[in-house]
């Protein structure tokens, strides 16, 4: 497997933040989209990580269901402080705000 780019919607829900990356469906929670947003990146480097050390990259990819990727429709393009996901596996990462 190469390198591969990654979608990351993010919305509300109650009082939590929720950071989807919708390629893994990995979520990260918090306060605030940047909190979710390191949450969400701190999972998904673990799952690449375990994913490649235990010879299961097939298993890598596994996308989120239809209702999270139709949240794209309705996004958008958002900035965060820190948008690296520092794994050199990671091409790029888009990531998308739903105003609530």
């Amino acid at each position: 497997m190469g390198r591969f780019d990654l979608r990351v919607v993010i919305y509300k829900e109650d009082d939590d933040y929720i950071a989807h990356c919708l390629e893994m469906d990995i979520m990260g929670t918090g306060g605030t989209p940047e909190i979710a947003i390191e949450e969400m990146k701190k999972l998904v480097e673990a799952q690449i990580f375990y994913c490649f050390d235990k010879h299961i990259e097939d298993t890598l990819l596994s996308p989120a269901p239809p209702e999270y990727w139709r949240k794209l429709l309705h996004a958008r393009s958002y900035t965060p402080q820190k948008p690296e996901i520092p794994v050199n596996r990671i091409r790029r990462v888009d990531y998308a705000l739903v105003e609530s």
